[in-house]
């Protein structure tokens, strides 16, 4: 075989270089086009009611100007499905306060779920943040008071990726304390939440799930929504990094809300394979308040409870509340 045979056989003949390099410049080339017809059609136009174009509040447009979240934005936009606006996720969250009940899941409109992280912040909190950021994931993070003493700057981190929540100061079963016992471990963790963060806290995760007619009363009076799970991954109850995403994955349904905890080993060797099957199966996590927003659950599926979730698809039958939080 000659010289030039050999080179035409590798297609490393100039001229072939050429036109793999003419193709390659032009996908790049029809690929910035179409991201700044996208970002046009966001921040210039912002969509209107009957031309077609997709709708984003003041508030998202803003967000897309930053560099990580027009990324972000530009999946939103391919979706026709942006995150709802603070107030809005404000309204959903009040609607269902209002009930006095908890809520177990959202409703089955789209593929969105909740990842919800437990008894943080702690050590492995910044390893969770950086992967749930790696996939543009988002996630709602159930804070336990007294940790705030060791991991101060934490809860400001996590409420930027995603939200934070309170999960008494102690760790408590809130069932056996005494009103003023119950109300200091809810009222004390908000405050702190809200002093960290500078936002406010209107979620509320009881440990172990467990609750009663006094403690949905003391969380309807301080304003908090109650929000549990309809899917126990069981990393608390030692389960294995295959059990924990087996489980997580049997209820990625639309509208579940899926509890983990952040701090547990295992949780840390399963999450990026959980992430990776979101994004093979289509869905988004987002915060329970977005979710709520996106995807939100009749009063007779709230009034239902944990039988509600099961009722309405969003959760398989396998699954029951195991009170491991």
């Amino acid at each position: 075989m000659s010289v030039q045979t050999r080179h035409r056989s590798l297609g490393s003949h100039p001229r072939a270089i050429y036109h793999r390099r003419r193709a390659v410049a032009g996908l790049a080339l029809l690929a910035l086009v179409l991201i700044v017809v996208l970002l046009f059609a966001v921040l210039g136009g912002g969509g209107s009611g009957g031309d077609g174009k997709v709708h984003l509040s003041a508030e998202n447009r803003a967000a897309l100007r930053n560099v990580e979240p027009v990324r972000q934005g530009l999946d939103r936009l391919l979706l026709n499905a942006p995150l709802p606006s603070t107030a809005e996720q404000q309204s959903a969250v009040n609607r269902l306060t209002q009930l006095g009940l908890p809520v177990f899941c959202a409703g089955t409109q789209n593929k969105y779920v909740a990842l919800t992280f437990d008894d943080g912040p702690g050590p492995q909190t910044e390893q969770v943040l950086r992967l749930l950021a790696s996939r543009g994931q988002r996630a709602t993070f159930f804070v336990v008071g007294r940790q705030l003493t060791d991991y101060p700057q934490l809860p400001a981190v996590e409420a930027r990726a995603g939200a934070v929540g309170d999960h008494t100061f102690n760790h408590i079963d809130v069932t056996r304390a005494t009103p003023a016992q119950r109300n200091f471990e809810m009222a004390q963790t908000r405050q702190l939440l809200e002093a960290a963060t500078g936002t406010p806290v209107t979620l509320f995760r009881p440990p172990y799930g467990a609750r009663d007619a006094n403690v949905d009363a003391q969380a309807r009076q301080l304003g908090l929504l109650q929000t549990t799970w309809n899917v126990d991954t069981q990393d608390s109850e030692g389960a294995t990094a295959a059990g924990i995403q087996q489980l997580a994955t049997e209820g990625m349904r639309p509208g579940a809300i899926i509890l983990m905890h952040e701090n547990k080993p295992e949780t840390l060797v399963a999450l990026p394979r959980i992430l990776r099957t979101l994004q093979r199966k289509g869905y988004r996590s987002v915060t329970i308040p977005e979710l709520l927003a996106l995807n939100p659950p009749s009063d007779q599926q709230v009034q239902a409870g944990f039988q509600g979730c099961v009722d309405a698809g969003n959760t398989s039958k396998a699954f029951t509340p195991t009170g491991s939080s």
